[in-house]
């Protein structure tokens, strides 16, 4: 299992701190969470502040846009050095111009939903994005309860993926935890986690845990 710390829910105060107890914990990703305030009831950070946290790791960016027009910052974010680059199916803008955009510049595309959003709306792009984030909350906060329905759901992408041989990766984000990580694991590649490694004890010992699922 391949484990990426959402940053969010860490101190901001020293974040070459975080990111060097990050490093030693062996996460595979940082998982940065960009919002506007206008397609989430949430502010975070731009691609100016993504770009100083991974200035100082070697940790892969795995960049989360819940942004409205993500489109207009594409390049923004690439330019970051993120690994990963995902993109909500709700937002505006061409979408395959998008994952096109992100492969061109030698980067993963993700695409992901909202709980609410029948998985249906995301099929057409599965044979084009490397990866498919599952949100398990509505985003825009951390902390926030695991929907235990969403499992179904990451069943039944795992499947569309083996019955028509793809090869893009499924990560799911929201509620992850003790209790709900291991109703997941059979069917995800990658975990992302807030609360649960940075607010729930020792983060090399959480992180230990998810690797091991």
């Amino acid at each position: 299992m391949k484990v990426s710390p959402s940053i969010i829910a860490a101190s901001f105060l020293d974040i070459r701190k975080v990111v060097t107890e990050l490093e030693k914990s062996e996460a595979d990703f940082i998982h940065l969470d960009v919002m506007d305030g206008v397609f989430v009831d949430n502010l975070t950070f731009g691609p100016d502040i993504a770009g100083e946290i991974l200035s100082v790791t070697g940790l892969k960016g795995d960049t989360h846009l819940m942004i409205k027009n993500p489109e207009k910052y594409i390049d923004r974010f690439l330019d970051t050095g993120t690994e990963i680059l995902t993109f909500h199916i709700e937002s505006e803008g061409n979408k395959r111009s998008m994952i096109r955009k992100i492969k061109e510049r030698g980067k993963k595309a993700g695409i992901t939903l909202n709980p609410s959003t029948p998985l249906i709306e995301i099929e057409p792009y599965l044979p084009e994005v490397d990866l498919v984030l599952v949100m398990t909350v509505h985003p825009g906060f951390y902390g926030q309860k695991f929907k235990s329905e969403m499992v179904e759901r990451l069943k039944d992408l795992n499947r569309m993926r083996e019955e028509r041989h793809l090869n893009f990766l499924i990560e799911v984000d929201g509620g992850i935890n003790r209790n709900t990580a291991p109703q997941v694991a059979p069917y995800v590649d990658i975990i992302v986690s807030g609360s649960f490694i940075f607010k729930g004890g020792n983060v090399e010992d959480n992180i230990a845990f998810l690797k091991r699922l």
